[in-house]
């Protein structure tokens, strides 16, 4: 879905559009908004990698990974 919005940074300029739209209208469309967002913090904060169990590869993988991430446009 965040490819679908052209990356990470237009899907949530998407989701704050569409947050922001939700409220200011007010009702239950802004109570659902709210939910899912809510929903969404608590699936990416229970998917955080332990790295204490990590092996020394598997860091190296995942910095390589972050930093290829980071200096893509």
């Amino acid at each position: 879905m965040v490819r679908g919005y052209g990356g990470a940074e237009r899907f949530c300029a998407a989701w704050l559009a569409c947050l922001n739209r939700d409220l200011e209208r007010g009702g239950l469309a802004a109570l659902k908004n709210l939910e899912a967002t809510l929903r969404l913090i608590q699936v990416c904060e229970n998917q955080k990698p332990d790295y204490r169990h990590m092996s020394e590869e598997e860091l190296i993988s995942l910095a390589d990974r972050v930093l290829r991430a980071a200096s893509s446009p």
